[in-house]
């Protein structure tokens, strides 16, 4: 009788170990925006989008059919604000739940002439997207509509490019910064963030030369590891075992 119990009790205790594992990371969605029909979804807390006031900037600027035929929603969040750097689009919520980091999943429209690094790519450079969490930059390229070999950004998220999507007589481009291509895994922990995309650089010029436009934004948090929902109680169970273990008779 000494042995049965003793392979019993270990077979809970394995059980419960292993049922108390944690799983991966959850990740949750605090902050979205969608302009067909305008607002948020979703939103976890305290959201807010604005967009600078100078210029033609709008929250939900009419989005002509070639950027829609790429992907983009019939309005955008459009911002053509001068300055070195530009007015920015700010995107903030509160009330964040506990994590370790953020993703910033969009779709950029880079809008007429973008000059990208050097004056190869357009009379004046450099033209850059920026983007800041907590005015902390986590992302800064340069993008031209002339000469992808003259830009600093990627292009392996390039949507489209060499051709007029529709705002005025030069071309543009569209990138796609959702799924893998987000910007993923951004260090963050705290329980407000405030999120800025704007440009900048010597060349910027901004109002009817240059601009750029976002659609399909989302803002997600990835929590930390989390025992499965049962796990409290199948130790409690284990450790039961425990206990009746060294009850039995020897």
């Amino acid at each position: 009788m000494n042995g049965k119990p003793a392979t019993i009790t270990a077979a809970i205790l394995a059980a419960t170990l292993c049922a108390a594992a944690p799983v991966g990371a959850a990740t949750i969605d605090v902050l979205g925006w969608t302009s067909n029909p305008a607002g948020f979804s979703p939103c976890l807390s305290g959201c807010s989008i604005g967009v600078p006031f100078s210029g033609n900037s709008d929250l939900t600027a009419a989005t002509p059919a070639g950027y829609q035929g790429v992907g983009f929603r019939p309005g955008m969040i459009f911002n053509d604000a001068t300055g070195n750097p530009a007015g920015a689009v700010a995107a903030s919520a509160n009330g964040l739940p506990a994590h370790t980091s953020l993703n910033i999943s969009f779709l950029l429209a880079v809008i007429d002439s973008w000059d990208g690094d050097t004056s190869r790519g357009g009379s004046n450079p450099p033209d850059i997207f920026n983007i800041t969490v907590d005015g902390v930059s986590v992302f800064a390229r340069t993008f031209d509509n002339f000469d992808l070999n003259d830009q600093s950004a990627s292009t392996a998220n390039l949507l489209s490019f060499g051709s007029n999507l529709g705002f005025s007589s030069w071309n543009d481009s569209a990138y796609d910064f959702t799924g893998s291509n987000a910007l993923l895994n951004i260090p963050h922990t705290a329980a407000s963030v405030d999120i800025r995309f704007f440009a900048s650089g010597a060349g910027w010029q901004g109002g009817a030369d240059e601009s750029f436009g976002l659609d399909r934004l989302l803002i997600s948090v990835n929590t930390s590891d989390v025992p499965e929902p049962g796990s409290l109680a199948l130790l409690g169970f284990g450790l039961a075992g425990l206990a009746l273990r060294r009850r039995l008779p020897g």
